[in-house]
């Protein structure tokens, strides 16, 4: 009697197998080529981001003009500074409005020489 019922048992079972729809393999999804994220940028004026500046040491490095892109899609382009503390290795990424408003980017420490072969920490 047992086996009859495990017959039964694994009959029903391959049955089952044989009429599930055989299951598409889905390719993984490539990751879009740009991806574009929304960033919020602290904007003061030129005195109150200056001073910030001098509170932590930081230098000016380099400067150059850039562009960068606003939510509703414009493109704008203006001057940028990067300002850098010798010492700490802090560094701050500013943009320069029009009028008297500068924007800080990002900010932050380890501001050192790229080498290729260093090891991350």
């Amino acid at each position: 009697m047992f086996r009859l019922i495990l017959i039964v048992l694994l009959g029903l079972a391959t049955f089952k197998l044989a009429l599930a729809e055989p299951q598409q393999e889905t390719e993984p999804q490539a990751a879009p080529p740009v991806v574009e994220l929304p960033l919020m940028i602290q904007c003061a004026n030129k005195q109150m981001v200056d001073g910030m500046l001098m509170q932590y040491g930081e230098q000016p490095f380099v400067e150059g003009v850039g562009n960068w892109q606003i939510p509703n899609g414009q493109t704008l382009s203006g001057r940028f500074e990067i300002h850098v503390n010798p010492t700490t290795h802090s560094y701050s990424v500013i943009i320069v409005l029009a009028g008297d408003i500068k924007c800080v980017v990002i900010s932050g420490d380890k501001f050192d020489p790229w080498f290729p072969n260093r090891k991350q920490t």
